[in-house]
């Protein structure tokens, strides 16, 4: 049995400013790369040292948490933020740095200052769409390398799919075409550690997508700017078709909830992606050279967040293993397998153990403060 869990990362943005990179002529930079926990991340070298930081295409500039371990100075400068949960607030912001992903320099960039989401952890901010404005980068998970370039014609002759963006709050949307519908527009946002949201608002325009709903429920799922959101419904489908371009996922589970529709970063475990400002497009080429692909994984049947620093069952499946033995809604985890879940940074150490072939055991508090012990085998 496997524990699914959801944290991922989005932000919307009123306000933006920064200064583009500096790319000499006929430039061409191969990173290394790391795809860990479901997203990218990419060193950048801020006053000598390298720091991981995560690729993040669904927000429109870069960010730094408060527990960055790099020096880092306020400006007096603030931004008004809202974000994917529709809170809203500002934010601090740095004075002007250098910083450096590998050989592009990006001059006097300023970033914002947010608090933890959990992925601070392992990273120490974000790498947002703003910063690569003047050059093609390429995305390719499977080799662990990214891949930065001037030279509008390097990838021109490589097998992949091109498919034309456009700009939404600095950051690119893309069509894609759902349940036979006619084509609809998404965010390419590889800060989300999952496939696909549908904004679950347009379900009631699209009956045949409202029909492949496998379950719903309402609950606290979603990290942004602000911290968790609010509780709200959400919808899990597998969609008979799903498509980007003349591509076809098969067995491509999906979430919807309000807000806005995105293509998230588990894309990239079945395709490279080239993303070009210059042509305004974005090219998949499938690591399996093949027009169809079939997306691995099950349906998600449990969901976690954590609540008052408590990982807590936030939904779950009432036709799932879990819940038929015992498991309910708002049941607080404390340990799997004897490893006490105190935050999300022990719970990413562990969730690559929870196979669905092991067996496991949970220890949970249910809210009237009674222990409930599980073995899932």
């Amino acid at each position: 049995m496997k524990i699914k869990y959801i944290l991922f990362l989005s932000f919307l943005f009123l306000n933006t400013s920064f200064l583009s990179g500096k790319a000499m002529e006929n430039f061409n930079d191969t990173i290394s790369i790391e795809y860990k926990n479901g997203v990218v991340l990419v060193p950048v070298t801020i006053d000598g040292v390298s720091y991981p930081f995560i690729l993040d295409t669904g927000a429109s500039r870069g960010f730094v948490y408060k527990s960055s371990s790099f020096t880092m100075h306020k400006s007096d400068k603030k931004y008004y933020t809202m974000d994917v949960n529709q809170k809203t607030g500002t934010l601090d912001i740095t004075q002007p740095m250098e910083i450096k992903i590998g050989n592009y320099i990006i001059p006097n960039y300023q970033f914002s200052i947010m608090g933890g989401t959990g992925f601070d952890c392992f990273s120490e901010g974000i790498i947002g769409f703003n910063m690569f404005e003047n050059v093609i980068m390429k995305i390719d998970v499977r080799n662990n390398i990214l891949i930065l370039t001037n030279q509008k014609q390097l990838f021109e002759k490589e097998y992949g799919i091109d498919v034309k963006y456009k700009t939404k709050n600095s950051r690119p949307a893309i069509s894609y075409n759902i349940a036979s519908t006619k084509n609809d527009w998404a965010i390419f946002d590889t800060g989300a550690n999952l496939f696909f949201q549908y904004d679950i608002n347009k379900l009631k325009y699209n009956p045949e997508l409202a029909n492949q709903v496998v379950w719903s429920d309402t609950g606290r799922t979603t990290y942004s700017v602000h911290g968790l959101g609010d509780s709200s419904k959400v919808a899990f489908i597998n969609p008979r078709v799903f498509a980007v371009g003349d591509i076809s996922f098969n067995n491509a589970h999906i979430q919807a909830k309000e807000g806005e529709s995105f293509l998230g970063a588990k894309i990239l475990e079945y395709c490279a992606v080239i993303i070009d400002p210059f042509s305004k497009k974005i090219k998949f080429e499938p690591y399996s050279m093949s027009k169809t692909i079939e997306i691995k994984g099950t349906e998600k049947n449990e969901i976690m967040s954590f609540v008052d620093s408590k990982l807590t069952v936030v939904m779950i499946n009432e036709n799932s293993k879990l819940y038929k033995l015992g498991v309910r809604k708002n049941d607080v985890i404390l340990e799997i397998d004897g490893v006490i879940v105190s935050d999300i940074c022990s719970l990413l150490a562990i969730k690559n153990a929870l196979s669905d072939t092991s067996n496991h055991k949970l220890k949970m508090i249910d809210l009237n403060g009674n222990l409930k012990m599980f073995e899932i085998k």
